[in-house]
């Protein structure tokens, strides 16, 4: 079970990916908003693309983030199906900082599973990475039986919890009011720059909803393609949960995401960057990190991600290090054309 302050962690950055924070809403309100934001796209959308050089107008604007909120749900729905490398900088008291690197191997349905790579510059032993990847292997048999009822469980558990995570996005153009800073241009792409702050209209509706009142920050939106390619957020006031007695998050807290494409209309997060301070009950908590996400591999299902895992197994425990071994049908791991396991043990 996530801890209180890993659970708003979560609410905050996926709401920023989505290029702004935003609280949960009702059902009702969630279909509200899918349809209001579909009706932006398909009355105004055209409107965004890069061929008037003046600011856009608020309708404009309007639409522009029903864009971006139509295409965050396209991108969340295929996330799990990659794999990726997370390289995690925590910093700590006067500025200590440590790396780990993870492999991160989606298993579908609620969670993913984590091998540890390299630590503070210092790689993961042969023996140590060959027995996490083994547990990996099995672990995925599990998931990738769909008659397992633990299994269906766990299905049930995620699409509650995709359902809130959808609430969230449908939730963006109602939590904020966005206002037009500019263009730029960034890596041959002319980005739309919008600063936001909490629309006072707007009513919180669950407990932690509230954060999105005290949160404001810019982004930045690829106009042509729709998507966010970096969003700014900070607290500028205090937020207590359950009177201050469950909770705290004290103001000044900021957060960072950086989105890139890693194929033809797919963005996906390449960079998180917190800063956190706050208390849970009697206990102080802090986050401090930067997460760096790079090697980008699609495996599929978990039925599809175990055929690979049981094609690439046996040579693991040689290629986990240096010249990458053959495997049974005599090919390297790393020269296999498109084999998405062929970094798992690179840095």
């Amino acid at each position: 079970m996530c801890s209180l302050a890993c659970a708003l962690l979560l609410s905050l950055a996926f709401a920023a990916i989505t290029s702004f924070a935003s609280p949960s809403v009702t059902k009702h309100d969630t279909k509200h908003g899918a349809q209001h934001a579909a009706d932006l796209v398909a009355t105004q959308g055209a409107a965004t693309i890069h061929a008037d050089p003046t600011a856009l107008t608020p309708d404009q604007i309007h639409a522009l983030v029903a864009r971006v909120i139509l295409n965050q749900h396209k991108g969340d729905a295929v996330l799990d199906e990659y794999e990726r490398t997370e390289r995690i900088t925590t910093r700590g008291p006067a500025g200590a900082t440590h790396e780990a690197t993870t492999r991160v191997v989606p298993h579908g349905i609620t969670g993913s599973f984590r091998v540890l790579l390299e630590r503070d510059a210092m790689p993961t032993d042969a023996q140590t990475l060959e027995r996490q990847w083994r547990n990996v292997h099995e672990t995925m048999t599990v998931y990738a039986d769909a008659s397992n009822p633990l299994v269906r469980a766990d299905q049930e558990k995620a699409a509650k919890q995709n359902r809130e995570f959808d609430q969230l996005k449908d939730a963006i153009g109602m939590a904020f009011d966005f206002h037009w800073v500019g263009r730029t241009t960034r890596n041959n792409r002319t980005l739309v720059e919008l600063s936001f702050d909490p629309d006072p209209s707007y009513k919180p509706s669950s407990r932690y909803s509230t954060i999105f009142q005290h949160v404001r920050g810019t982004t930045w939106i690829d106009e042509s393609s729709g998507h966010v390619t970096r969003v700014q957020a900070e607290l500028f006031d205090d937020v207590s949960f359950g009177a201050g007695i469950i909770a705290k998050l004290y103001r000044g807290a900021k957060f960072a995401v950086d989105q890139t494409e890693i194929a033809p209309g797919i963005w996906f997060p390449a960079l998180y960057d917190v800063d956190l301070d706050g208390r849970k009950f009697l206990f102080s908590f802090t986050m401090h990190e930067t997460i760096e996400v790079s090697a980008y591999r699609h495996i599929g299902t978990p039925q599809e991600a175990l055929a690979l895992l049981e094609h690439d197994l046996p040579a693991a425990p040689a290629a986990a290090h240096g010249d990458p071994a053959p495997d049974r049908n005599g090919e390297r791991l790393d020269d296999r054309p498109n084999n998405p396991f062929g970094e798992r043990f690179k840095n």
